[in-house]
């Protein structure tokens, strides 16, 4: 369940957005080796796609 101050932040929002979408694609679970490394796939897509200035290729 996600709580209400999750969402009053920027960051906090994309954070908790970032986590569930983890949870969309892969069907894992909170605190699996399998969720971890999903998570990090992506932020490091993220970040990589904020540093080149390319966010429309973060999912492709």
């Amino acid at each position: 369940m996600i709580k209400r101050d999750q969402l009053q932040g920027l960051a906090s929002y994309a954070g908790t957005l970032l986590h569930e979408l983890t949870h969309a694609t892969t069907g894992t679970d909170d605190r699996t080796l399998e969720f971890e490394e999903a998570l990090t796939r992506l932020l490091g897509a993220v970040a990589k796609a904020a540093i080149d200035g390319s966010a429309g290729a973060i999912c492709g």
